[in-house]
Parts: structure tokens; sequence; C-alpha cells
């Protein structure tokens, strides 16, 4: 594992833990993507970041994380500069369903963006299974979980991730136009898109524009660029034909993962996901 740097110094190595509840994330299997990083690298990156479960296990030394999600990327940075802030305004709503309905239909006309960001970690830590789903108008619209709820994290967790983020570089963009502009020799990017299958889409989060059938093409120019680059890249992706060709060009390996998005217990089941990378 990587050291993060703060204020030039060498900080604690105290365990970070991913803020974020979100459909699809790799909490349950980080320690196999962690098997499949590279031992040494000069910089992480990874632009699907969503709640940056690999990232937070890695703790590299210095990083470049984003994501298309704008609501995703303000929490990060208000994380990053404004955590205490942050966890206070998050505990001053009360967690019944009529404050989370009036967050719910405001949320994304706040005056500012730390008030942006409580109110996306609110609705993410009360909503249903986690999700993030916007109606045609752009509205977040998951219901509210009256059994289930995620627990909020503690300000001293915020507090430890906000260290971590210190030597991160922290953007909002299309994957394949960061990573092209900033991957260079020496780099370890690790990639898990919204999984798409070559019969429909498999739902874990909803953002206009994001990655679709058609990006599958752009995410094989974009490995191949990684590689030119002098990069290291570790792909994880749904198992389906619609990637056969990129694993067949790199090879790959199957894995099965346990799908927590069902909101019953009896209907999750575990699925079968490939790694694919360039060593």
């Amino acid at each position: 594992m990587g050291k993060t740097v703060s204020g030039g110094k060498v900080a604690a190595t105290a365990a970070a833990k991913p803020f974020l509840r979100w459909a699809g994330s790799k909490r349950s299997v980080v320690k196999k993507l962690a098997e499949n990083s590279p031992p040494e690298y000069s910089r992480y990156l990874e632009p699907f970041v969503g709640s940056g479960a690999l990232y937070f296990h890695l703790n590299p030394s210095a990083a470049l994380i984003s994501d298309l999600n704008w609501e995703v990327v303000n929490l990060f940075i208000q994380v990053k500069h404004r955590p205490i802030e942050l966890y206070e305004r998050l505990i001053a709503h009360s967690r019944d369903k009529e404050t989370y309905l009036a967050i719910r239909k405001t949320f994304g006309t706040e005056e500012d963006d730390l008030d942006h960001a409580a109110s996306m970690l609110y609705l993410n830590r009360n909503c249903f299974n986690g999700l993030f789903r916007t109606n045609k108008s752009g509205k977040f619209n998951v219901p509210y979980a009256a059994q289930r709820r995620g627990s909020y994290p503690a300000c001293d967790d915020l507090l430890t991730c906000s260290e971590r983020l210190q030597n991160t570089q922290i953007e909002h963009g299309d994957f394949h136009t960061v990573i092209s502009a900033n991957v260079a020799k020496g780099d370890f990017v690790y990639l898990d898109p919204p999984y798409v299958k070559s019969e429909g889409r498999i739902f874990n989060e909803y953002v206009k524009g994001h990655f679709n059938h058609q990006d599958t093409e752009r995410l094989s120019a974009l490995l191949r660029a990684i590689d030119k680059a002098g990069a290291k890249f570790l792909l994880s992706f749904i198992d389906d034909e619609i990637v056969d060709f990129i694993s067949a060009e790199w090879g790959s390996e199957k894995y099965l993962v346990q799908k927590n998005i069902a909101g019953f217990a009896a209907n999750r089941r575990k699925s079968a996901e490939i790694l694919v990378k360039n060593w």
C-alpha cells in the first residue's frame, strides 16, 4: 500500500472507509482487486470512482479520481476540503420520511456546493439501497428507505477520508477524456464502468450520458492508449459477450460477485464478472 501525504508530511495509516453507499460498489471484492493491482506504480487513476472502494483500500501516495456524476465529484471535493462542516450539515436533518422527501425535492437547488454535498450524502444514506437514479428531468427520485437505512459515517471517518484525499486530484468528466489527457508512464488505471449487457442494461446508477453500448469501443481504444503510454490497467466488468472482443485482446479472469442491489435478500445472488489487465 502507498502512503498518503498531507501538507508535505507522511500521514498516519489509519484505514479510510468509503463514505458512500453505491450500487455496484466493489467493497465485497476489494481484496481480489487489490491482488490484481500492480505492487508498484507512480500514480493511481480511477475514472469511474463511485464509492472509491479500491482507491481507499490501496491508499495510493498520488492519485487522480473522476466521475461523470457531478454529485459524486462534488461530495469528494467537500470531504477533501470541509469534512467537519459537511458532517455538521448532514446530522442537522432528521432521519424521517417527511424530511427526506423535502430534501429530495430541493436537491440540486442548494445555494452552495457544501449544502449540495450534504444533501447528497443525506439522500444516499436514507434512500432505498443507496441507489442514485434520476428521472427524465434530472431530478433524484429514489424512494425513502423505511428499513435498513445506511448508518452515517462518523466525523472521524470523514476526517480520515479527507486526509487521504489531500494528495488526490479530483476531476469531473468523461472517462476517455480525463484518462487520455492525464495518463503517463508508470501510472496504474483502474476502470469499473457502469455495466451494460449485449441484451440491455444492468441498472446500478443513472447519469445522463453515462456509459452505454457504444462506449465499449471507446473503452477498448482507451485501454490501448493506456498500454501505449507505458501504464498498467485493470478493468472489471460483467462477464458478457459485449466485451468479448476486449477479453480476447488482453485475456481475462472470471470471478463471482455477490449482488446486493435487489430489495430483498432472497433475490440477491452471485454473478460472474471478469478482470482484464495488461500485465
